[in-house]
C-alpha cells in the first residue's frame, strides 16, 4: 500500500514538474496522499479482520447473529 502511495506522489510531482496547467499545490497534494493512503489502509484492516473471523470459524456467527434494535 505505502509503494502505491509513494508511486501516487512521483506521478503528482512529475506531472507538476512537466504541466504549466496542472497547479496543484504541495499541501493539495498532501492531503490528497494522505486520503488515499488512509483509505487504502482502512480497507486493507477490513479485509484482514474479515480473513481473521473466517479462518477462526466466527465468521458465520457474526453474520447470522441477530442485532438487537434501540430502545
Amino acid at each position: 500500500m505505502l509503494g502505491i502511495v509513494a508511486l501516487a506522489a512521483v506521478i503528482y510531482l512529475m506531472l507538476m514538474r512537466h504541466d504549466t496547467g496542472f497547479n496543484i499545490t504541495y499541501t493539495e497534494l498532501s492531503v490528497g496522499l494522505i486520503t488515499v493512503g488512509l483509505a487504502g489502509m482502512a480497507i486493507v484492516l477490513a479485509m484482514d479482520a474479515i480473513a481473521l473471523e473466517r479462518s477462526t470459524g466466527t465468521l458465520s456467527f457474526l453474520l447470522d447473529k441477530s442485532v438487537a434494535g434501540m430502545s
